[in-house]
């Protein structure tokens, strides 16, 4: 009976390996998708920010004098 138990616990292991070595392309290439494009968000947004800081800056509003 123990043995049984065994080999049907050993199938079970072998059997998510397999599933896991099938789905780790898979997995792999949709994490790659995922960082290119946060990579592509992080340079549009730093494109952003330099041409901000690189604009001139308008001049500050005069404040009137207290009378």
């Amino acid at each position: 009976m123990t043995n049984k138990i065994a080999a049907a616990d050993a199938q079970a292991r072998l059997k998510a390996r397999r599933e896991r070595e099938e789905d780790a392309p898979r997995a792999r290439a949709e994490y790659d998708a995922q960082m290119q494009a946060v990579l592509k968000r992080t340079a549009e947004l730093r494109a952003e920010r330099l041409a901000r800081e690189a604009a001139p800056k308008p001049p500050a509003p005069r404040r009137r004098a207290a009378r």
